[in-house]
C-alpha cells in the first residue's frame, strides 16, 4: 500500500505505464483486493483462524 501511495499522483494522471515499475505493477494489481480485505466494519466480528482463512483465499485466487 505504501508503494501505491508513493506513486499515487503518477497512477491518477495517467502517467503511469505498466510494466515500468515491478513493484507499482504488485501494487496496482492487488489495491483493490486488499481494500476490500481491509473493509471489514466496526460491527462485523472475524475470528483470527475466519481472517487467516479468508486472507489465503483471498491471494491464492487472484494471481
Amino acid at each position: 500500500m505504501a508503494i501505491y501511495r508513493d506513486a499515487e499522483d503518477l497512477i491518477n494522471i495517467g502517467a503511469y505505464k505498466m510494466g515500468a515499475n515491478r513493484d507499482i505493477d504488485m501494487a496496482i494489481k492487488y489495491r483493490d483486493i486488499i481494500m476490500h480485505y481491509t473493509g471489514q466494519g466496526t460491527d462485523e466480528i472475524s475470528s483470527l483462524d475466519n481472517a487467516i482463512a479468508s486472507l489465503t483465499a483471498t491471494f491464492s485466487t487472484k494471481k
